[in-house]
């Protein structure tokens, strides 16, 4: 998570105890994401398309564009672990 993001999401004042919820303000399930995803590539004829492939393909795409490594690094949220 940014700056940006964490300062919207600290400044927000939701309505109820969820920070992400459904359009109509219920709490978002996990699997929610998965199955929009689904429901958007079938209207699309995409096959083979899930989260891990999506995630992948930002990755590749932001290296393409010439995003450093310690960038794409920070905006997946990835934890480095230094040898000692």
């Amino acid at each position: 998570m940014n700056d940006v993001v964490y300062d919207i999401l600290v400044s927000r004042k939701p309505s109820n105890e969820y920070v992400f919820t459904t359009q109509k303000g219920n709490m978002l399930h996990q699997d929610h994401l998965r199955e929009k995803l689904q429901r958007v590539c079938k209207k699309l004829a995409i096959r083979n398309v899930n989260l891990h492939i999506s995630r992948r393909t930002c990755v590749s795409d932001l290296v393409m564009a010439g995003v450093d490594l310690p960038t794409v690094v920070k905006i997946l949220g990835i934890q480095i672990l230094r040898r000692p």
